[in-house]
């Protein structure tokens, strides 16, 4: 079976108030990977999407996602209620085959789950 099939999907969008004629942060992106290779990119309102980095998750952060997303996500569908602007959330978990397992959409403040994960996904060295 190829390991290099999704895991997670993840995105995180501005949805703050904006300038259309500022080049604004509007997203970024991640998949993950079963076998650990991260991808991501952000995109701004007018110059675009950048170019796309890779790194590799450490085994202690790749075991602890797979524990988050088999765990405690599955407890969370939709949460766009608890803020009226900000950044909102979209996370989707993919079994090897590439079948859509559990999906969370909206806000992740004071989810520690939801939290955690994103928080592996930002852990890279971009910097």
């Amino acid at each position: 079976m190829d390991q290099h099939t999704v895991l997670l999907s993840a995105s995180q969008s501005n949805n703050g108030l904006v300038s259309r004629d500022e080049d604004y942060y509007q997203s970024n992106k991640w998949k993950v990977y079963y076998d650990g290779t991260v991808e991501y990119y952000e995109t701004y309102n007018l110059s675009g999407r950048t170019s796309t980095v890779t790194w590799e998750l450490t085994d202690e952060q790749f075991n602890k996602l797979i524990e988050l997303l088999q765990g405690s996500f599955f407890n969370y569908t939709e949460d766009y209620e608890s803020a009226c602007d900000g950044d909102t959330w979209h996370y989707t978990y993919y079994n090897l085959e590439g079948e859509k397992l559990h999906s969370y959409n909206g806000y992740n403040y004071s989810v520690q789950v939801l939290l955690d994960i994103s928080e592996i996904l930002d852990s890279d060295k971009r910097d």
